[in-house]
């Protein structure tokens, strides 16, 4: 999963109550990540806009039933 999140300092996952951080790749603002998706409510991908800032939610998607 690729994600590009303007001025983000790193972009994460959230599943099941559980942070994956992405990797940040060599373009500007974009992070990526390979994951398995197991059956679960949701998938939130958010973002950390300030160096110790919390994560915000970007998208939300539902994954299972």
């Amino acid at each position: 999963m690729k994600v590009t999140a303007p001025g983000a300092r790193n972009a994460a996952v959230e599943l099941r109550g559980k942070l994956t951080l992405f990797d940040r790749t060599s373009e500007k603002d974009t992070f990526d990540k390979t994951i398995t998706v197991p059956l679960a409510r949701e998938l939130i991908i958010v973002a950390q806009f300030e160096e110790s800032g919390s994560f915000a939610g970007l998208v939300r998607f539902e994954v299972g039933q």
